[in-house]
């Protein structure tokens, strides 16, 4: 009796200990580490072609270099990839001052701007620091709200996921308020409808 009263308490904290994890997972290095740890891998399903957003088509026209792929496909998240991830989106975040365009206008390194030009900058300075421009996504959807919004995705050994402009936290795209409708494929120019 008392073995099995020591066996059901040691199962009953190990259960309460990895209920409570989540809760401790909001921190940077918490949260990275959940989601590095993680044995299911969910990804957004890719269906059929898109032209995607013309102020996209037209920014690349002007800014090739921003939207080309490249790289592997899927990045491996360690926690050295997660600080960047974190880090850039935390920078960008605070460099840019929300600004609605009038004109659907998208650009890329500005101190003024709205959802795209955060994820344009983002996506540059994390190609920059290494990440494969193929994992980075270009993602448009809307909000709960029925607000249209874009993000930047990074396809990940751990998913898809979230850096947003309206937090700092990087979350599973399942975790967001976002409907997604359509995200770049591994080569940018190319945009898929998402089921």
């Amino acid at each position: 009796m008392g073995r099995n009263l020591f066996l059901q308490t040691g199962l009953i904290t190990l259960l309460a200990v990895s209920m409570a994890a989540p809760a401790f997972a909001m921190g940077p290095g918490g949260f990275g580490k959940s989601l590095m740890d993680s044995k299911a891998v969910r990804l957004l399903v890719e269906r059929r072609s898109s032209i995607g957003p013309k102020a996209f088509r037209v920014f690349c026209k002007s800014s090739p270099r921003d939207c080309r792929g490249g790289g592997a496909s899927v990045t491996s998240l360690g926690k050295t990839t997660f600080e960047k991830l974190a880090r850039i989106n935390r920078a960008v975040n605070r460099a840019i001052k929300p600004k609605t365009d009038i004109r659907d206008i998208w650009s890329i390194n500005v101190s003024q701007g709205d959802c795209e030009d955060y994820v344009l900058t983002k996506r540059r300075k994390l190609i920059a620091m290494g990440i494969p421009a193929s994992s980075l996504r270009i993602a448009v959807g809307t909000t709960k709200r029925g607000v249209g919004h874009a993000v930047l995705i990074i396809r990940s050994t751990a998913g898809d996921l979230v850096l947003d402009n309206r937090n700092n936290s990087i979350r599973p795209w399942y975790k967001t308020d976002i409907k997604f409708l359509a995200m770049t494929s591994s080569n940018a120019k190319t945009w898929r409808y998402l089921r």
